[in-house]
């Protein structure tokens, strides 16, 4: 027997493809959400970025350093995003207004001028729906040596 929901509009839903929809359209939401951080960074415009964040938005880097956003806008001032690459990206909805994404992150820098070495790390952020807009809340990564 297949049990059926009845949306709003009167037609018959299967509750697993409505909640693998919703599940889709989230995860396609958050990641775009979290690639925008990276081209705002990318683009040194730290409006959008800010735009992007809770005021309490923090990092913790692969070097165990804590930085507020306050931290992070003064150093798009001197960091320059040469090109980042995010793989293996998954979505998970612990909470209705809370979502984790964790991806693979490959990165270049170029700091005062100098080309650093390229970092790869897995990296970790968490989103929270406020006022219906989804926000960086946090965001961490761990360093891979290959």
């Amino acid at each position: 027997m297949v049990a059926l929901a009845v949306g709003p509009w009167g037609w018959a839903q299967q509750p697993t493809a409505v909640a693998a929809q919703v599940a889709t359209e989230v995860s396609a939401t958050i990641e775009a959400c979290e690639r925008g951080t990276w081209e705002a960074f990318k683009a040194g415009d730290e409006a959008a970025y800010r735009a992007l964040c809770c005021p309490e938005f923090f990092e913790i880097s692969d070097g165990g350093e804590l930085h507020a956003l306050d931290d992070i806008a003064k150093g798009m001032r001197n960091i320059v995003t040469k090109r980042y690459l995010m793989e293996n990206v998954v979505v998970t909805q612990p909470a209705e207004n809370v979502c984790l994404i964790r991806y693979r992150l490959t990165v270049d820098y170029i700091e005062d001028g100098r080309a650093l070495p390229t970092k790869t790390a897995f990296a970790a952020a968490v989103w929270v729906r406020r006022e219906g807009k989804w926000l960086a809340a946090s965001y961490q990564e761990s360093r891979i040596e290959e």
